[in-house]
């Protein structure tokens, strides 16, 4: 088992800085915000200038927070969005792709590893959002 310290050790200076960068990763996501509420079409270099390389993910965030966001294509790889408005928050379906392949390795694993009688004992712990997307094989 590792110490503290080697635990420390062994992490990167990203690992290790995560926490204090977090307030600068929020003020990308409400920087990249505020650009766009003057509802004028920005291209992705502007939107990358101003919330990093990783503007499309904080774009998929404000979207599934209810923001109305539109995208056109300009040419080559260029392309716009623009802020129309805002309505409800994107309801939550399911576990993502990898989420759902994570979740169905795990109850294949228990499936082999404690038979359908131990699926079902381990199953009733499960909170019940997870167990309706647990697919058993």
């Amino acid at each position: 088992m590792l110490t503290t310290i080697q635990q420390r050790d062994s992490l990167t200076e990203a690992q290790r800085q995560f926490h204090n960068d977090r307030p600068r990763l929020r003020t990308r996501k409400r920087a990249l915000l505020e650009l766009l509420r003057d509802g004028h079409w920005h291209p992705n270099y502007e939107l990358a200038k101003t919330g990093g390389l990783s503007f499309n993910s904080y774009l998929y965030q404000l979207r599934n927070e209810g923001w109305q966001i539109e995208s056109r294509r300009v040419r080559g790889g260029v392309w716009e969005q623009r802020l129309v408005g805002r309505g409800s928050p994107r309801p939550r379906r399911g576990l993502s792709r990898p989420q759902q392949r994570v979740a169905d390795e795990f109850a294949v694993s228990v499936q082999k590893t404690y038979g359908q009688e131990g699926w079902k004992r381990i199953s009733r712990e499960f909170s019940p959002w997870l167990l309706s997307a647990l697919e058993t094989q």
